[in-house]
């Protein structure tokens, strides 16, 4: 009597028809899970852009600032001396896939700097960061604070910014406790 070590046809057939079947289950949630990760790398990579700047300002002993181009839904590092154009794709969209641009459900921008407090006068589309680390306006006005919106096709969303006078830069998921970035620009 033979002792014969293997599977049979069988079991085979029986495993391939549970990982097909686990397959099925697993992709839908992986394909959904995708944008909300794309977001929160774009998110982080533009803290990295707003760290920089603040580092190469201090480092170089001059101003560093960024300049956002919602429209092209670009943003540039130090222009006119780098140019290091974030993400070095050029464009949000093509860079970290369609769902994601810049904005946020429910707001006409998604550059939103002002001078001093949130109700403070506009201070455009680009934040400049001086030799020591400080906020100010392109013209000079010290203490610009805010935040810019990154947002997926889910309607999740970040926001990235400036707050207090010492320059804090912070990243908050938008709908997180205290970071309503519908009422709270």
């Amino acid at each position: 009597m033979k002792n014969f070590r293997g599977f049979t046809l069988v079991e085979l057939l029986i495993v391939v028809a549970i990982i097909g079947v686990l397959g099925l289950i697993a992709v839908p949630s992986i394909t959904k899970s995708i944008p909300g990760y794309q977001l929160q790398k774009a998110a982080r990579e533009m803290v990295t852009c707003f760290r920089q700047a603040r580092s190469m300002a201090i480092k170089f002993n001059r101003d560093v600032a960024i300049e956002f181009d919602a429209a092209n839904g670009t943003y540039i590092l130090d222009k006119g001396v780098t140019n290091k154009r974030m993400p070095p794709s050029g464009n949000i969209s093509e860079y970290y896939g369609s769902t994601i641009k810049l904005g946020f459900p429910g707001r006409s921008d998604c550059v939103h700097f002002n001078v001093g407090t949130s109700s403070g006068s506009d201070a455009g589309d680009t934040i400049v960061f001086n030799s020591r680390g400080l906020t100010k306006k392109t013209d000079g006005t010290p203490g610009v604070m805010g935040y810019v919106y990154i947002q997926n096709r889910k309607g999740e969303g970040y926001r990235v910014g400036v707050t207090g006078m010492a320059a804090n830069i912070r990243l908050d998921k938008c709908g997180s406790p205290g970071a309503d970035c519908k009422l709270n620009p």
